[in-house]
């Protein structure tokens, strides 16, 4: 099973492009992708696996945090909106927080994983699901899938009461 974490990063345009490359090199898709009108990208996984220490067997997330640490390290009077960068993770243990930010973004996240101007992202528009050549299945959401079970769930504990 393992430990799970929630991860949230504000990115300016610039600094988004460079965590898009990294997710489409390693089919890293986030449960939500929303833009501002500044050109602020806000990428979520809500459910994952984030072992920062732990290269060999993440290497999708050290890659993700070795934009983010170039994009935190810039000096801060070379900072413009469109290498902000905000990055924050709350792990299962409340206690378990990360939050590292550059000053360049708006200031959206906190430690409590809120958005706190979630209403200026809007969402990015939807992609086509993709099709593996080979099955020629269309492969789930990892919300969708989360949603199965949780109804699943529901499903067996109403079974157990009616008996």
């Amino acid at each position: 099973m393992g430990y799970r974490s929630e991860v949230k990063i504000v990115a300016g345009k610039t600094a988004a492009k460079d965590i898009k490359r990294v997710i489409k090199k390693f089919n890293m898709t986030p449960d939500n992708i929303r833009v501002n009108e500044t050109g602020e990208t806000l990428f979520e996984w809500d459910w994952l696996k984030w072992y920062e220490d732990d290269p060999d067997d993440f290497p999708e997330v050290s890659a993700i945090m070795a934009v983010v640490d170039k994009y935190i390290s810039i000096d801060p009077f070379k900072i413009t909106v469109d290498t902000g960068m905000e990055y924050c993770r709350a792990g299962e243990d409340t206690t378990d927080t990360d939050y590292l930010s550059n000053g360049g973004g708006g200031g959206y996240l906190s430690i409590g994983i809120c958005v706190g101007d979630e209403a200026s992202f809007k969402p990015e528009p939807p992609k086509p699901p993709k099709v593996n050549a080979k099955a020629k299945t269309i492969k789930p959401s990892t919300a969708k899938k989360k949603a199965a079970v949780k109804k699943l769930y529901a499903k067996s504990k109403r079974l157990k009461m009616k008996k």
